[in-house]
């Protein structure tokens, strides 16, 4: 194991960093705390630790001050918790504290995958000369899970597709008052907005060539967050009934949806299903980072708790799935 976190140090060394779509969105790993990136899979956290190095090597630390270890790799696949004392001394002896600073940057993507690793980032963060960054799968890692294992010693930053903005700048378009400054300026600001709102700003969906490859993309999205970050996750074992929730819910985006409708649709289709159950069906969805709700405005968090709230898709891609 010491051999291959030494061949994934060095290779890190060697690797040219990829170009990147600048994302609107402050990482404040030098504030002492775990930074945790979480949200919906494929919306960009590993390219966001990317972006946190590039700026740091352009701030004046070199390659040997941070590391970006991706623990993904399958040479890491039987990396446990016995292993932390052969996982610090491979940095020890890789990595070097920035001058006047005493501080090394690791960047942990898929933390997750390694046993026990809430007391590896914990005892990392206590030395006080690491300053980390962490991202997690959806399924495995969640704000709440997150907030249970590192216990105040973390900061969250929800990461979500692109904003059109930055969907814009991966456009090669200008983001400035200038780009509608003129006719063909309007017009292709117009064209992109279509398409944003149309296929939504997910990375790969955005960067994919012909509709029916961003459709595909789409679909095999919303099947992985269902089966992986759904009923894997929360050991859904009545997987039909949550398919056909899930249909209502695609139906409701950008509506109220009543709880209690739903357990309505179901008694009459001869499926009996609590309004508890269904609320709870709704919360693995929130969790998933599939869809968001809104409670209706009101003065009295009693009222505004019995009311309807409006669903809404993480992303305007997603209303494509379902219409």
């Amino acid at each position: 194991m010491e051999k291959a976190i030494g061949e994934i140090l060095s290779e890190w060394f060697a690797k040219d960093l990829p170009e990147l779509v600048e994302r609107e969105m402050d990482v404040p790993i030098e504030g002492g705390q775990v930074v945790a990136l979480v949200g919906p899979r494929r919306a960009g956290k590993t390219s966001l630790l990317y972006q946190v190095a590039k700026r740091l090597l352009r701030e004046g630390y070199n390659r040997r001050n941070l590391a970006y270890i991706d623990f993904e790799d399958v040479r890491l696949g039987s990396l446990g918790s016995s292993h932390f004392s052969v996982f610090l001394k491979s940095i020890s002896e890789h990595l070097e504290e920035k001058e006047g600073e005493g501080k090394i940057v690791l960047l942990l993507d898929e933390i997750q995958r390694v046993e026990g690793w809430e007391s590896w980032v914990r005892t990392l963060h206590n030395f006080g000369k690491y300053w980390i960054a962490v991202t997690g799968s959806s399924s495995r890692l969640s704000t709440a899970e997150i907030a249970t294992q590192l216990r105040g010693r973390y900061i969250p930053r929800l990461v979500l597709p692109f904003s059109f903005r930055e969907f814009l700048r991966l456009k090669g378009e200008r983001t400035d008052p200038t780009a509608i400054s003129t006719p063909e300026g309007r017009g292709r600001i117009l064209r992109l907005l279509r398409e944003y709102l149309r296929w939504g700003g997910f990375p790969d969906v955005a960067k994919a060539a012909g509709e029916d490859r961003k459709a595909e993309l789409l679909r095999v999205y919303r099947d992985t967050i269902f089966y992986r970050d759904v009923v894997d996750r929360f050991r859904v074992r009545d997987v039909s009934s949550l398919e056909a929730f899930s249909r209502m819910l695609g139906e409701s985006l950008g509506k109220a949806f009543s709880i209690s409708k739903a357990e309505k649709s179901f008694r009459s289709a001869g499926i009996k299903k609590s309004k508890r159950t269904l609320s709870e069906y709704l919360r693995y969805f929130e969790s998933a980072f599939f869809l968001f709700t809104v409670e209706k405005m009101g003065n009295k968090a009693r009222e505004r708790a019995l009311q309807p709230k409006k669903v809404y898709p993480i992303d305007p891609g997603i209303y494509g799935i379902y219409t």
